[in-house]
């Protein structure tokens, strides 16, 4: 696998997920992407499933729009690597989790101060 035409083509989604998605994603992002917990928030609003060069693309909201290396390519990963195996905290007493996914809700019941499961 050439790092080269990774970098060149990380835009076109359709290479990643036919070919390199489930192979390289995990071996890249894991362990090296921030804990948003541990980043400067007044509030942080996480649209799953949203890729950030679509976004910044049709983005029309006022304000400073910022780039992070996630802690997992998916759902499950990403709450597991941010909240489950963060190293010094067990609990998120301030964070208050609104998600239209079940996997909050069945990951973690009990790491946020409060979850709103709009799914249920």
């Amino acid at each position: 696998m050439n790092v080269r035409y990774l970098l060149k083509s990380w835009e076109n989604w359709k290479i990643w997920r036919d070919k390199y998605r489930k192979k390289v994603l995990p071996h890249i992002l894991r362990k090296r992407g921030v804990y948003i917990v541990d980043e400067e928030w007044d509030n942080l609003i996480i649209l799953d499933a949203c890729r950030y060069d679509m976004f910044k693309r049709y983005n029309n909201i006022k304000g400073k729009l910022e780039f992070r290396i996630s802690r997992g390519s998916c759902t499950p990963e990403f709450l597991l690597e941010n909240f489950d195996k963060h190293p010094n905290r067990k609990k998120f007493k301030d964070i208050v989790y609104v998600s239209a996914n079940p996997f909050v809700s069945k990951l973690l019941p009990n790491k946020f101060y409060k979850i709103y499961p709009t799914w249920d």
